[in-house]
């Protein structure tokens, strides 16, 4: 790599860092606002495409799309509340499974694993154990009749490994959050620890002082009360 390369790279680096600097201040819910609705946008935009396609009926576009606004708006909360999201994300895709509405836009998907990723990170450990039984249970009931069929079981073992992924990656970010607090709860602890040392070395320095300021003063009376009495035996 050239001279020229490497500060094109490393100041691709900075601009990248500096980006997610400012990322890290801005509030998680505009944040997830911002994702939950271009997941909306980006349904119903396949679901237009689909119109024609599949000569779905009007009647079936909006309850396609309502149950595709029900299933990515309610991700703008998935920090604040991931176990409730979680619930009516899947609910909401459980129905439209179950009622086999047309068309289905493949993007749906997508709110499924976001919600399933947010209840592994964000939620208690208990929730979130509880979450996954409920998702391995769905995927099993809901897809009881594929398992004699080598092709649907396929889909169903792509769906599990889906799923699997992002339970594991909401995992791998709940060990890392928790990581970083340890982190910056060792540093806070030992900003304490090193502030309490500076109070009681000044401490310390301080009344070393005040012994030597008194030794001082004590010897120096001494002396004058010396002094004096001589001059008052000379006198």
């Amino acid at each position: 790599m050239s001279a020229a390369d490497r500060r094109a790279y490393s100041a691709g680096m900075d601009t990248r860092g500096a980006i997610g600097r400012r990322l890290e201040h801005v509030n998680p819910l505009v944040v997830d606002s911002v994702i939950a609705l271009g997941l909306a946008a980006v349904t119903l935009i396949e679901l237009a495409t689909l119109r024609d396609a599949e000569g779905a009926s009007t009647a079936e576009l909006w309850w396609t799309a309502a149950f595709m606004l029900v299933q990515t708006l309610p991700l703008a909360l998935r920090r604040r509340y991931p176990f409730a999201v979680f619930a009516v994300v899947g609910t909401a895709s459980i129905l439209y499974d179950v009622l086999d509405i047309q068309p289905d836009p493949n993007t749906a998907l997508f709110a499924s694993l976001l919600s399933v990723y947010s209840v592994s990170a964000y939620a208690s450990r208990r929730l979130a154990l509880g979450a996954a039984v409920i998702v391995v249970a769905a995927l099993v009931v809901l897809n009881v009749p594929p398992l004699v069929d080598d092709e649907d079981f396929a889909s169903l073992l792509t769906q599990f490994a889906l799923i699997g992924g992002a339970w594991v990656v909401g995992q791998n970010t709940r060990y890392r959050r928790r990581e970083a607090e340890l982190l910056a709860e060792r540093a806070e602890r030992i900003e304490r620890e090193r502030q309490e040392g500076e109070r009681i070395a000044a401490l310390e320095e301080r009344d070393r002082l005040a012994r030597e300021i008194h030794d001082v003063i004590a010897h120096s009376v001494s002396v004058i009360a010396v002094q004096a009495g001589a001059a008052r035996a000379i006198a």
